[in-house]
């Protein structure tokens, strides 16, 4: 071949080969390229999207690629200065449930498909994108409660915190193991569910004039069986075991505490709670202690202003969660242990506290905390200029309160004992600090009780009449009084206390069934038929009543009546060994 024509073919050939590896390099860039549909999809979709959909509360949408290429510069630097997605804990404090941060390799990710055109990519590429139930995302609720009449918060203002009393919605006791909120829009910053046995939160609604009462720290509301039920935003739901489940009683009512912020426009706010039941009693038992809320005096200015407080734990506990709170100035927390051998074991930290972020951490693992362990907390607060999440411009003088414009700084300990039989041992721990502290009915009361179930009757007898003195329109502390004196045979002293507290709660059956059993033992048996009766004519079901009163006729002599009785106790429940019982006696000469 010509050295002419030899040249031409291999110029030819390197041209094509040039060719081939532009294709190659420009096929290789194409398919390194960031994408949305490959890359930042599965982020997003994970992360972001759980909470930017209709009826969530994210200002707008990021479910498609157009929502994200239209916030994309957005989501890239608020996800690189970690306020997207909401999570405030240290990575150094250990795993906890529903963990949301981004890995720095994500966040690299992102700021890369921003800066290199936000391409979309391949349609094959994208992965399904989440779906949630349309109604309950636990199920099918076995009740769903919502307020009565609407709460009409104004356009502008400052934040509010008011409480709202919902009547708890069964006729005998159950257990819930799950629970779930819909705040039906963005007012509402945060919810706490509590629950209140004796009543309090119905009279402050009644002397409020509007719906609910105002406030957010009601002292007659407790968190139930020791569970701490928050709701914030892109909290989700989850069930417990029945083992851990709260009770949830007749004649009980739920207080829903709501932190409310200004829109912007007139909001109606009407939340709903669904709840999910057991009928299984827990086998396991829980109790929450709060530390903090020093007295707060914070200068303006004054960039670094510190409180603190600790709490000795008499016995051994898992710690399941921790809740932490503060307002506007609060910059950092931490929150540790101290063991007994004097070592310290960090539980929580949070470098740059954010209000509108606040949330429950419960841990993936709860730590094994000894009994004389320390649980302590240590915040800090700015409230100079220099704080742009300072409410007030320029800085005032702020002081402890309930307001957000005031200052708080607590911490809510969620914990389990390792043995059973310890729980009212913490309970009195708990009760006597609380007691030391604010000395009220509440406090007294609640001592009373776990004093009463480790046995301590005198003690328990003592703390129920020092509640009653500081606060005698407090039925169960009469009722629980009375069967005390009952246990120990002081009828005659009980009869007052029920009678007290019957005045009070007319439909409490078990106190009226306890006050007829003390008038039989004084000998006031018609007194005390009347009281059965009573029951009775309320409820033709109550077994109990129905047996009462057949023993209280058999002992004197009306042995036709109470055969009727102790038949229809065996009605309502068949071979109840106390009603067969009450028969065979009467077949007795």
């Amino acid at each position: 071949m010509p050295l002419a024509a030899r040249r031409t073919r291999l110029a030819l050939a390197a041209l094509a080969a040039a060719v081939a590896w532009a294709s190659a390099i420009a096929a290789y860039r194409v398919s390194a390229r960031i994408t949305f549909t490959r890359d930042i999809a599965p982020i997003g979709f994970a992360n972001c999207t759980p909470c930017h959909r209709p009826g969530q509360s994210g200002p707008f949408e990021l479910i498609e690629y157009a929502d994200y290429r239209e916030h994309a510069q957005d989501i890239a630097d608020l996800v690189e200065e970690r306020r997207m997605p909401p999570w405030q804990p240290s990575d150094r404090n250990g795993t906890f449930v529903g963990q949301r941060s981004l890995s720095v390799e994500q966040i690299q990710l992102i700021r890369r498909w921003v800066d290199d055109g936000m391409h979309e990519g391949s349609a094959s590429d994208l992965p399904p994108r989440p779906v949630w139930p349309k109604d309950w995302q636990l199920g099918t609720p076995d009740a769903v409660l919502r307020l009565d009449v609407p709460y009409e918060l104004a356009a502008a203002g400052p934040d509010e915190y008011r409480s709202f009393v919902i009547a708890a919605p069964v006729v005998r006791q159950k257990y819930v193991v799950g629970w779930e909120f819909k705040a039906e829009g963005r007012a509402i910053h945060h919810a706490i569910l509590k629950i209140d046995r004796m009543g309090n939160a119905r009279r402050a609604d009644a002397a409020d004039p509007g719906p609910g009462f105002s406030g957010m720290d009601f002292d007659g509301a407790q968190a139930p069986d020791g569970f701490y039920l928050v709701w914030a935003p892109g909290k989700s739901p989850k069930r417990v075991t029945d083992g851990t489940a709260w009770r949830i009683d007749p004649r009980s009512d739920l207080v829903l505490d709501l932190h409310m912020r200004r829109t912007g426009k007139v909001e109606r706010v009407q939340p709903q709670i669904a709840l999910f039941f057991s009928d299984v009693p827990p086998s396991e038992r829980r109790y929450s202690v709060r530390i903090g809320d020093p007295p707060i005096d914070i200068a303006p200015g004054e960039k670094n202003y510190r409180i603190a407080d600790s709490y000795t734990l008499p016995a051994d506990v898992h710690l399941l969660g921790i809740f932490p709170h503060a307002h506007y100035r609060a910059k950092t927390m931490r929150i540790f242990s101290r063991l007994p051998d004097g070592k310290q074991r960090e539980l929580l930290q949070i470098p740059d506290w954010d209000f509108a972020w606040q949330d429950e951490y419960t841990f993936v693992t709860p730590p094994l905390l000894p009994k004389g362990s320390t649980l302590q907390m240590e915040f800090s607060y700015d409230n100079s200029a220099s704080n742009l999440r300072n409410p007030q411009r320029p800085p005032q003088r702020v002081r402890g309160g309930f307001q957000s414009t005031d200052e708080m700084g607590n911490a809510t300990f969620q914990a389990m004992p390792v043995r059973r039989e310890e729980l009212d041992l913490l309970l009195t721990s708990k009760y006597e600090r609380q007691l030391a502290r604010s000395p009220n009915a509440e406090a007294h009361y609640n001592l009373a009780n776990s004093l009463a179930r480790r046995g301590q009757s005198a003690q328990a007898s003592d703390h129920y009449r020092q509640a009653l003195a500081l606060d005698p329109s407090l039925a169960v502390a009469h009722v629980n009084l009375a069967g005390l004196l009952i246990a120990g045979a002081q009828f005659a002293a009980a009869i007052p206390h029920l009678e007290a507290g019957l005045e009070l709660r007319a439909d409490d059956s078990d106190a009226r069934l306890a006050l007829g059993q003390a008038l039989l033992h004084v000998g006031r048996y018609a007194d005390a038929v009347a009281q059965y009766e009573r029951v009775l004519a309320a409820n033709q079901l109550d077994a109990r009543a129905h047996v009462m009163l057949a023993d209280a006729m058999r002992e004197h002599g009306e042995s036709a009546f109470a055969r009727q009785h102790y038949e229809q106790a065996l009605r309502v429940l068949p071979d109840w060994p106390p009603a067969r019982t009450g028969l065979a006696l009467l077949a007795v000469p």
